[in-house]
Order: C-alpha cells, then sequence, then structure tokens
C-alpha cells in the first residue's frame, strides 16, 4: 500500500501542476495579451508546483517510497510525449 501511496505522490506531482498550466494557457489563448511570458510564467509556477507537492509529499506522508514515486514522475512525463504522437 506504500508503494501506492507513494505513486499516486508522484503522478499529482506531475499531472496537477501541468493541468493547470494547460487550463492557464487555454484561458490565456481567448485574449490577445500575453503571448510567450504567459507560457514562460506559467512554466516556472509548473516548476516550483512540482517542486513543493513532492516537498509536502515528504512532510505528510512519512512512510513514502522514493523509487515507486521518481518511476511515477518518469512515467507521467513520458506519457506527454505519447499522447502529443498520438494526436
Amino acid at each position: 500500500m506504500q508503494h501506492a501511496i507513494s505513486s499516486l505522490w508522484g503522478v499529482v506531482a506531475v499531472a496537477l501542476p501541468a493541468t493547470l498550466l494547460a487550463w492557464r494557457i487555454s484561458l490565456g489563448s481567448h485574449y490577445q495579451s500575453g503571448g510567450i511570458s504567459v507560457i514562460l510564467f506559467g512554466e516556472i509556477l509548473k516548476i516550483c508546483a512540482t517542486v513543493i507537492i513532492l516537498y509536502s509529499a515528504n512532510q505528510v506522508y512519512s512512510e513514502l517510497v522514493w523509487w515507486p514515486l521518481i518511476c511515477a514522475v518518469i512515467f507521467t512525463l513520458k506519457s506527454y510525449i505519447l499522447i502529443f504522437f498520438t494526436r
């Protein structure tokens, strides 16, 4: 059970900030202002949010197992490539 919860933390650490960034970019596409600065600032916030979620996972869940967490992060990041090529 500890491995599954650790994997879930890894997926959430990558998927949640990426989803929020995609939502923010889609909102910004309706307006003329912003452009590349919105994307750049969003990417910086996405990286910071990922680090904060990983840090809080370590603080909140004391039985965190790092191997499943890191594997889930890598697999979630690789799934973006798979989604990109299937669209």
